[in-house]
């Protein structure tokens, strides 16, 4: 069976692809979905930030489900890769990941009596 191969990595200016130095971001689940939206194989980044998963010949998206306080970056790159494989691997999908913080808005509620 084709293997499916990439990396994960930090990417804190947010453009999407792959640079010298990039920390790499282990312990991401990355998915592949066959095209009845199943999920064909499961597994997770190594702390080198690689991962690697098996599937039968076919076409799959590859994607990555990223922890809280995590989303993948757009720019430049893709939230997941559309593929096809057969006998021969797919490898080389990079995955940006930033770290995103959570946001409060204060709300004043305001109440009176009636009369």
């Amino acid at each position: 069976m084709p293997a499916v191969s990439g990396r994960v990595f930090f990417d804190p200016d947010r453009v999407g692809e792959f640079f010298t130095g990039a920390v790499m971001v282990g312990g991401i689940i990355v998915r592949a979905f066959a095209t009845d939206n199943t999920i064909a194989a499961s597994g997770s980044t190594g702390v080198d930030g690689t991962f690697e998963l098996t599937v039968p010949d076919g076409a799959y998206e590859i994607a990555v489900v990223p922890p809280q306080g995590w989303a993948p970056v757009c720019a430049g790159g893709t939230r997941r890769y559309d593929i096809e494989v057969d006998v021969n691997p797919a490898s080389g999908l990079d995955f940006a990941l930033q770290r995103v913080q959570a946001r409060f808005r204060r709300v004043q509620v305001w109440s009176h009596k009636p009369a």
